[in-house]
């Protein structure tokens, strides 16, 4: 802070502040060691003029102590001590003078105490230089010294200050893990090494670290995460075995919190995740048709992988190809239309919302229910018609024509509140069957439908189609 007084004759500018910075960085001159750099600033410049005897006389005053700082850090993330290195000059001149400097330069450690809010204790390794001129006499340097005292005793609160801001969890550090988060998918009591470490948001540098208090989550006591604690050195991280539960809970996995000489790491940012259960949807549907005038049977078949929609938790999409095969009977009456076709159509999943409740899964024998939601989308098939024509007293197919008979029927046995939206799910919850959808219907009795929706936890293959 800079202060311009001018009171008549008296010109006086003030020169008055400091700061730490808030996350620790090495030392370079100690290696291993994490100190928080700071710096102090106070000075006085003084302009007299002064008016005597019909003569005009002018003074000049100046102090200064520039002090760079050095805050070392333990083990634990605290503040162990302050390094002052402090630059000290006296100025006086005038009418009657040439202006003139002393220097000198003074090294003291202290200890901000926390009782007092900051203020030094401790005072340790105090080095002092002579003054380099005379111009500094007895009083002169005893204020000088006050002046450094004063510094000390600003510049404790701004440290303990500053240590409030790196033992703030996550503002310095944050805790890596490899695998990463979210990313290893585990099946019932299965285990994974998970490498941690702690690095610096500030250039990504591993720092050494203390692990501690890993706890299984969401709760307590899900699955197992051994060691509870650990320590890490850059080169040779900190590793922790979990060991998946018998039964798939969401959002299992561990946590564990981090303390270091670069600053602090919580929890909740400290969480690792095993990825979350990869799905696919398949689909069967077999349609017959009751009219005697065209008998017809067609099958369909798809198979989607669904993929988690971002932002969206519990959520998911993926569209594929459903293929069908439509023709009619061996037993087709002559004197009856002949249907036939067959190929692939697009089937999409606009979205399907998948909640299952705690401890169950794929794998899990207990029953259960499944809150399931699907947005799909039949794209239309490309069969074709050849009605029945009478040549010569004899039944023979006619000209053919467009007849997209799966797309046509599956849509009128479903009906409007089914054609693109299906819940009401039965949970399964075995042999990689998560839940089921079955749906019959008849056409208006002109057909007999059943069509399957199937949910299965995906394989890894499956899950990451190329």
């Amino acid at each position: 802070m800079i202060r311009h007084l001018q009171l008549g004759i008296v010109d006086a500018v003030e020169l008055n502040g400091g700061y730490a910075k808030k996350c620790p960085t090495p030392d370079l001159g100690e290696q291993g060691a994490y100190v928080v750099e700071g710096d102090y600033e106070f000075s006085l410049v003084v302009d007299q003029t002064i008016n005597y005897s019909n003569s005009v006389r002018t003074e000049y005053y100046a102090v200064g102590v520039h002090a760079t700082l050095k805050g070392r850090v333990d083990d634990d993330a605290k503040l162990q001590y302050v390094d002052l290195d402090a630059s000290l000059v006296f100025g006086r001149g005038g009418s009657n003078a040439a202006t003139s400097f002393a220097h000198q330069h003074q090294h003291v450690r202290f200890v901000p105490d926390r009782g007092t809010g900051g203020m030094p204790s401790q005072f340790s390794n105090w080095s002092v230089s002579e003054w380099d001129s005379a111009l500094a006499g007895t009083a002169q340097r005893g204020a000088m010294n006050m002046l450094l005292l004063a510094v000390t005793w600003f510049s404790g609160p701004f440290y303990l200050a500053a240590e409030g801001e790196w033992t703030t969890p996550n503002t310095c550090v944050e805790i890596t893990f490899e695998p990463a988060t979210k990313t290893k998918k585990l099946g019932p009591n299965e285990s994974v090494a998970v490498k941690t470490e702690l690095r610096t948001k500030e250039g990504s540098t591993v720092v050494p670290a203390k692990f501690k208090e890993a706890k299984e989550q969401p709760k307590e006591g899900n699955g197992r995460v051994s060691p509870r604690e650990d320590k890490s050195q850059p080169g040779t991280p900190a590793t922790f075995s979990y060991k998946m539960p018998e039964k798939r809970v969401k959002h299992s996995g561990f946590f564990v919190g981090a303390v270091s000489r670069a600053g602090v790491a919580e929890a909740k940012k400290g969480e690792w995740e095993v990825a979350d259960a990869s799905y696919v949807l398949e689909f069967q549907s077999r349609i017959v048709s009751r009219e005697i005038t065209e008998p017809v049977e067609s099958v369909a078949a798809a198979k989607v992988v669904l993929t988690p929609v971002e932002g969206k938790e519990g959520w998911y999409r993926g569209s594929g190809m459903l293929g069908y095969q439509t023709g009619p009977p061996p037993n087709r009456a002559p004197c009856s239309n002949l249907v036939m076709g067959h190929g692939t159509t697009g089937f999409e999943v606009a979205g399907i919302s998948i909640k299952l409740p705690e401890g169950t899964g794929a794998s899990s024998s207990q029953t259960g229910s499944a809150d399931i939601e699907l947005h799909y989308l039949i794209h239309p098939t490309h069969e074709t018609v050849r009605p029945w024509t009478m040549e010569e007293f004899k039944c023979v197919p006619g000209k053919q024509l467009p007849d997209p008979f799966f797309y046509m029927m599956y849509a009128v046995a479903r009906g409007a509140d089914e054609i693109n939206l299906l819940k009401g799910w039965t949970y399964v919850g075995k042999d990689g069957v998560v839940a089921r959808k079955v749906l019959r219907g008849n056409c208006g009795d002109s057909c007999e439908d059943q069509t399957i929706f199937t949910l299965k936890e995906a394989d890894d293959g499956a899950a990451q189609p190329k």
